[in-house]
């Protein structure tokens, strides 16, 4: 299966990325185990990654406050993929949506796609 990552820097065009406790994570966030955040789409990972403040239009406060992203994009088998729970990924889930955050626990390859800024995707209709 598919799945996209955003770094905010280019890390090269075939890349191991190595699971590990962010520092970019909620404080109410699971801080013990190591992992590689993915999404099934790019709007998933912008929110994972940054987050909306409450009461913000997301697409608003990406494109008033945030810089381009690198994407990068990994396909590995379903059985590899982690399914945090709410009390570890408390947003992982907002307003019955699908899930949107998901873990890889082990160290996994990807490819660079290339940059993409808020103008360069559509958002799901807020």
């Amino acid at each position: 299966m598919k799945f996209y990552h955003l770094s905010y820097d280019f890390i090269g065009n075939q890349v191991l990325m190595q699971a590990k406790i962010t520092e970019r994570r909620m404080p109410s966030e699971n801080n013990s185990i190591p992992r590689i955040s993915i999404s099934k789409t790019i709007e998933g990972c912008v929110l994972g990654k940054e987050g909306v403040p409450k009461g913000a239009i997301a697409p608003e406060y990406i494109r008033i406050y945030r810089p381009p992203y690198s994407l990068y994009i990994c396909d590995v088998p379903i059985n590899k993929i982690y399914k945090p729970t709410k009390k570890q990924v408390p947003d992982c889930v907002r307003h019955g949506e699908e899930h949107r955050e998901y873990w890889l626990l082990e160290d996994t390859w990807f490819a660079y796609v290339g940059k993409i800024s808020y103008f360069s995707y559509p958002f799901l209709d807020w």
